[in-house]
């Protein structure tokens, strides 16, 4: 039996809807939350001053993204507009507790060239997907 293909008009034509917007902020919470996992993994021992303030904020990030995965899964058990946009202020949260992370984790207390422009385009990236999030919390269907 043949599979029939979905055009990108089909795509288009489908409706905004707020369990979409749930559905992306529990998988960027549960990636946020690796994140922190792999930063407390390696600096464990205490060398320097720069592991234990890595340590120390990727805990806060830890606590953040297990924060916005409780509201993702809220947002899935209850499909309305109110309860989305808590989940995208909760991620909003957790995005301001992973540039640090991940800057102190790429870069190792120094500049990189190539790895500055890769990291601001991770930030703008984050930026518009959180803005995405945000319009279909407010404007997506409740269902």
């Amino acid at each position: 039996m043949p599979q029939r293909r979905v055009t990108l008009d089909e795509v288009a034509e489908r409706p905004l809807r707020v369990r979409s917007v749930a559905k992306a902020i529990l998988v960027t919470g549960l990636a946020a939350a690796a994140l922190a996992l792999f930063a407390m993994a390696t600096t464990l021992p205490p060398a320097d001053q720069h592991s234990s303030e890595t340590r120390a904020k990727a805990g806060v990030l830890l606590l953040s993204a297990a924060a916005q995965v409780v509201a993702a899964e809220l947002a899935l058990l209850v499909p309305k507009r109110a309860v989305a946009w808590l989940a995208c202020v909760v991620t909003c949260r957790t995005q301001c507790h992973t540039y640090p992370v991940i800057w102190r984790i790429v870069h190792c207390g120094q500049g990189h060239g190539a790895l500055d422009l890769s990291y601001w385009i991770f930030c703008v990236l984050q930026n518009a997907a959180l803005a995405v999030f945000n319009f279909i919390a407010i404007f997506g269907e409740e269902y």
